[in-house]
């Protein structure tokens, strides 16, 4: 086991340190090598499994699951404001999570030696077994399943992934403890990213999706700024070459922090998948050692005298649309029996947060999404009429309950309501809004106020943000407001590199499957191309036969007679360097329960013994559906090395959708209705893997633990880069 003596005492390290991962570690020698600046990794590897190659760090499955097994960890260093600790990391999976096998150890050894059924003989993989790809060895794989088979795994962890600044060097749970940013598996819904913020765990978001991913944790002299990017139009965070606000912690006080990139758990249900992380900083970010850091509209709330009329830290001058407050040292109050002030800043708001102590009497809160100066013009209630006309959103707290509201043409109305979720009378908590939008989400002290998120972009474009107090005095105070903007650039003193992200622009084939007669996909000729059957036993039957004129072409499967095994139909490519192949189609039947199961997709073939595919699954076994992919390497495949997500409700029976993979070889990105879903290198996959040549491209109907019940394509499309012809 590899791991830095807990008795031996680091001195503080100095900043503006990065490890950009250029030397190369055996498997169990990370912990301990010295980073190209100079510092050396500390941290801990029980089993062995961190290495690095290819310019990255790779974190490998455990067989014993658990915080403190596999860590690596830099420092420490003393807190100070605006000290930043950045990481671009491509977690393996953000669903994993610990398990206990739910087939019998046998049966999963037998299917791991068959493979995918119908693609090749026992024999033929008992021949290629010695020249297989393998990221691990065959002993090691059968450890993990031993260890985890029926009644022996431990099912409940996950939290599987945690970046962040620890007090100590290996904490004893990196979910639950420092400043960090945890992703937590959500199932069909792929990965939960949360915060340590208010002393607690706080959710952000859920669906994020298997992407690169920059976490950015900015300190202050208490608690942090938490900032998210990936790829340009990725859920939830923000798209590349900006980052997205998504909390503010104000608790934290720890003064030596160990930063850490901190792994328990990864894979699930026995599939094996490996972190990568290509970047790591800490470094200090003087124009954000301010207390409120990136808020285009800030101001403490605390001194003396009026607050009306002042200029805010950011955002201009307070203007008082009704009443007035009053700093103190604790915070505003108001003297007024109403008190709303507001600044405007340039551009939307995404994320709010305030301190706030509650009072017995009245409510106070904030608010966002204005579209003119005088959104507090009406009764700051739940309801009634006001003069102005101004329009708005308001979170409001009272010690009954909390309200979301919605103010248009001088009414207000409740969007939502909680009485479970409300303010603590004479008690500081931290009040937070995340907005996007289109989703809200409202948190007190770290625990949602109205569920999950409300969905709702109505005056998404509105700029003026401020406070709302509706009692004078009463024990109120309101403190350290912020509001950030939706995105903000990625500082440039982090040294990030975008992560690869090309899409083809140059149509080459295009093939809506309706012209030119009917019939067997094999053999057919559009657009000055052929397709052929390269493998499998089934048919994809073309428009234009037997009444299947107007839906394209279908897979010739049904509930009682599925698609037998996997079948690949392909057409010429001429640039081996590069292909972007888009495929839309709907799944078969309309409904949950009916026994319809969709494996559609595309593939990208550079000869028999080489080439991928990346389909959906959809399936009544799963709430939701997901997007997979599977490597045909060397003339084998090892169904347990599929790398997917899941990608909940985006497609389902009976809905048209578009699948888009790009490939340049190595790395393949894939679109769901344009929106990037899952991201890999083949080398992330296996350490060894070689570019491939694309020699053709085409659609696929897999197998994937249940076969095609009659999925529709309708449209193929392959492009090559701008300009090019091929």
């Amino acid at each position: 086991m590899a791991t830095t003596p807990a008795h031996q005492a680091a001195p503080d390290a100095e900043v503006g340190f990065s490890d950009d991962f250029t030397d190369d570690q055996p498997p169990g020698r990370v912990i301990g090598s010295v980073a190209g600046t100079g510092l050396r990794r500390r941290g801990i590897d029980a089993e062995g499994v961190i290495s690095i190659d290819h310019g990255a760090l790779r974190i490998g499955m455990l067989a014993q699951p658990g915080w403190g097994r596999a860590g690596v960890v830099y420092g420490p260093f003393q807190r100070r404001p605006g000290l930043a600790f950045a990481v671009q990391i491509l977690n393996g999976h953000n669903t994993s999570q610990s398990y206990s096998l739910t087939d019998r150890f046998p049966k999963r050894v037998a299917r791991w030696v068959l493979g995918c059924p119908g693609t090749d003989s026992l024999l033929w993989r008992l021949v290629r077994w010695r020249g297989r790809m393998a990221r691990e060895s065959a002993r090691r794989r059968l450890e993990c399943w031993w260890k985890s088979r029926r009644g022996h795994g431990k099912p409940g962890l996950v939290d599987n992934l945690s970046v962040g600044l620890f007090p100590t060097e290996i904490p004893l749970d990196a979910g639950a403890e420092g400043q960090a940013m945890v992703m937590r598996a959500a199932n069909h819904e792929n990965g939960e990213l949360c915060v340590r913020a208010a002393g607690g765990s706080v959710s952000v978001s859920r669906n994020v999706q298997n992407l690169p991913m920059w976490y950015v944790i900015v300190l202050r002299d208490r608690g942090a700024a938490y900032y998210a990017a990936s790829l340009n139009g990725a859920h939830a965070v923000g798209s590349w070459p900006a980052m997205r606000p998504i909390a503010i912690d104000a608790a934290a006080s720890e003064r030596r922090l160990y930063a850490g990139v901190h792994q328990s758990v990864l894979g699930e249900i026995g599939f094996s998948v490996d972190t990568r992380v290509s970047r790591v900083r800490v470094l200090p970010l003087p124009s954000l050692a301010n207390w409120w850091g990136t808020a285009h509209a800030a101001d403490a709330l605390e001194g003396g005298g009026a607050v009306e009329g002042t200029e805010a830290s950011s955002g201009g001058t307070w203007r008082a649309e009704r009443g007035s407050l009053q700093r103190l040292e604790g915070g505003a109050r108001s003297i007024m029996s109403e008190s709303v002030l507001t600044l405007t800043p340039r551009g939307a708001t995404g994320l709010i947060h305030v301190l706030v102590q509650g009072g017995a009497e009245g409510r106070a809160g904030v608010l966002f999404r204005g579209v003119k100066n005088d959104v507090g013009s009406a009764a700051a209630g739940g309801g009634g009429s006001g003069g102005g006309g101004g329009d708005c959103w308001s979170v409001m707290l009272g010690a009954d309950r909390s309200e979301l509201l919605i103010r248009r043409d001088g009414l207000w109305s409740t969007v939502a309501t909680s009485e479970e979720v409300k303010i603590k009378v004479g008690t500081v908590q931290s009040l937070q809004i995340s907005d996007d939008g289109e989703e809200i989400r409202v948190w007190l002290d770290g625990a949602p106020v109205f569920g999950e998120a409300v969905w709702d972009s109505r005056l998404s474009e509105g700029t003026a943000v401020g406070v709302r107090l509706t009692v004078a005095d009463g024990g109120w105070r309101l403190r350290q407001f912020e509001a950030h903007p939706r995105e903000i650039p990625i500082p440039e003193e982090l040294g990030f590199e975008a992560a690869w992200c090309e899409r083809g622009e140059a149509v080459v084939v295009e093939d809506d499957f309706e012209a030119g007669g009917g019939g067997d996909l094999h053999g057919r000729e559009a657009a000055g191309v052929v397709w052929r059957r390269d493998l499998g036993a089934g048919r994809i039957e073309v428009a234009g036969s037997d009444g299947l004129a107007g839906v394209g072409a279908r897979v010739d499967a049904s509930t009682s007679r599925p698609n037998p095994g996997r079948l690949l139909h392909t057409v010429a490519w001429g640039d081996p360097a590069f292909a972007d192949v888009e495929v839309e189609m709907t799944p078969p039947g309309t409904a949950r329960g009916q026994g319809e199961r969709g494996r559609g997709g595309v593939v990208l073939w550079q000869d028999e013994d080489n080439y991928i595919v990346v389909n959906l699954w959809l399936d009544d076994m799963f709430a939701g559906s997901s997007i997979s992919s599977f490597f045909y390497l060397n003339g084998h495949e090892d169904v347990y090395d599929a790398v997917w997500t899941n990608v909940g409700a985006r497609v389902t029976w009976g809905k048209r959708f578009r699948l888009r993979v790009a490939f340049d070889g190595m790395r393949y990105l894939a679109f769901v209705d344009d929106e990037p879903v899952l991201w890999r290198s083949l080398e992330d996959v296996y350490p060894g893997a070689r570019r491939l040549e694309i020699n053709r491209v085409g659609v696929c109907v897999n197998w994937e633990f249940g076969n095609d019940t009659g999925t529709r394509f309708h449209r193929f499309i392959a492009r090559a880069r701008r300009g090019e012809t091929v």
